[in-house]
């Protein structure tokens, strides 16, 4: 089953679960989230995912594409961090100079 975290309910069709990454601040949202063995999960990055939630993630899917905007926020990189630790240096290193096209590979279109 697909997992999509979106920052609002666009009306799908979506293939699996939608989450609303507000909804994320609820235990119930990030105990479901964090339980189930996901074959892709998609997330739009935003401000309003909780920090250290997203770590969890790569443990339960190996496939995690995610849409992050150009010009992402302190707090999204380290949402991107969580995500793809393997990644962390050249993140941090290019944060906001060329820093998609280092992770292209795993950029949601």
């Amino acid at each position: 089953m697909n997992l999509y975290i979106t920052r609002e309910d666009k009306g799908g069709p979506y293939e699996g679960l939608h989450i609303v990454t507000k909804t994320l601040k609820q235990a119930t949202a990030k105990w479901m989230v964090l339980s189930t063995r996901w074959d892709s999960v998609f997330i739009e990055l935003d401000d309003s995912i909780p920090l250290q939630l997203l770590s969890f993630l790569s443990v339960m899917c190996s496939d995690i594409k995610v849409k992050v905007k150009e010009d992402c926020s302190s707090k999204e990189l380290e949402l991107l961090c969580e995500l793809f630790p393997e990644k962390k240096g050249l993140m941090l290193k290019y944060h906001n100079n060329a820093l998609l096209e280092k992770i292209k590979d795993k950029i949601w279109k």
